[in-house]
């Protein structure tokens, strides 16, 4: 996917990402589906769930489906439309994956 091809959201958090300095890979084929942003070798999914946000139900379902992949170790919606909240998401999510490996 070009970036011309993101939506504003996806834009910012890989901008974000690559301001962390995380490698991922985008549209990122697990199973029957492809993940938004998927960062490897940590398993972590990061999905933009948009303006109006995705359907609740059918993430859910699809999430339980994602997380069954060996590969896959936490999937993280990022809600957020602001670059500061995209970021605040990332580093609170991040925080907390560091806190696992301790």
């Amino acid at each position: 996917m070009k970036a011309k091809d993101h939506t504003p959201q996806e834009q910012k958090i890989a901008s974000c990402l690559d301001e962390l300095g995380l490698r991922y890979a985008e549209q990122y084929p697990i199973g029957r589906f492809f993940v938004d942003f998927f960062i490897s070798p940590d398993g972590i999914v990061i999905e933009a769930d948009g303006i109006h946000g995705h359907f609740q139900k059918s993430d859910a379902k699809r999430d339980a489906v994602l997380i069954q992949h060996d590969e896959v170790t936490r999937i993280h919606h990022i809600k957020a439309q602001s670059r500061t909240g995209i970021m605040s998401a990332l580093i609170s999510l991040f925080s907390e994956e560091h806190q696992w490996e301790e």
